[in-house]
């Protein structure tokens, strides 16, 4: 399978996320399943690192999947750590991979969302740390994965500034099928994996874009 989609391919593929919360992967049979590509989920703050990450990120590539990172950014945490974390995890982009993709959404904490810990002048510059630094280190500009409304309710004052970085936002569809593949030899068989695996999102890639769904969200990322 090639790894390399054109600009202007009107291709579509499938694609799905995953996290230690689906445990072990059989990545050949999501390939046979006709999933293209998956992202996996990195690192989360400054000191997590999925227990899942390092048996996803290789295997993923050996069954033919066009593969990703993503970092789950916490705001109550360092930037600069949070991109040591991430980059120790994910050092290089190989031919064929996704950009890294930073997730920004609420950070919750047994006491509320840490967002609100952080100044709301301070929020912007700590993403633009991890952005900047993650896009030197690799070469390429890391995509913004959020849900609508997310980034003027929570970067102010300075929102448009993130507009330089491919962005990601979710709105909801009501009526949007779900279609992700249910055998239960993907993420396991119990009634739980099943459970995790049935609602689990669905990526769409159609040549620069790249559409996730899950019942009944829809997140939509465009990278170049």
């Amino acid at each position: 399978m090639s790894s390399v989609i054109p600009a202007t391919s009107t291709l579509t593929l499938a694609g799905i996320d995953v996290s230690h919360h689906q445990g072990e992967v059989n990545w050949h049979a999501v390939a046979e399943a006709g999933i293209s590509f998956a992202f996996a989920k990195a690192t989360e703050g400054a000191t997590f690192v999925d227990p899942q990450f390092s048996r996803n990120w290789a295997p993923m590539k050996d069954a033919g999947i066009v593969r990703g990172a993503y970092h789950f950014f916490r705001p109550a945490k360092p930037a600069e750590s949070q991109v040591a974390n991430f980059l120790k995890a994910v050092n290089e982009l190989g031919d064929g991979d996704l950009p890294a993709v930073l997730d920004l959404e609420e950070a919750p904490t047994p006491h509320g969302d840490e967002w609100e810990e952080v100044p709301a002048q301070n929020r912007v510059p700590l993403v633009l740390t991890w952005l900047d630094a993650v896009a030197n280190r690799l070469g390429r500009k890391p995509i913004i994965y959020t849900r609508r409304g997310f980034i003027e309710l929570e970067l102010l004052p300075e929102p448009a500034i993130l507009a330089q970085f491919p962005l990601g936002s979710r709105t909801t569809r009501p009526g949007l099928r779900r279609n992700c593949p249910r055998s239960g030899g993907l993420f396991g068989s119990t009634p739980r994996e099943a459970k995790l695996m049935e609602l689990k999102a669905m990526w769409t890639l159609t040549g620069s874009m790249v559409r996730r769904q899950s019942y009944p969200d829809w997140r939509e990322l465009r990278f170049s």
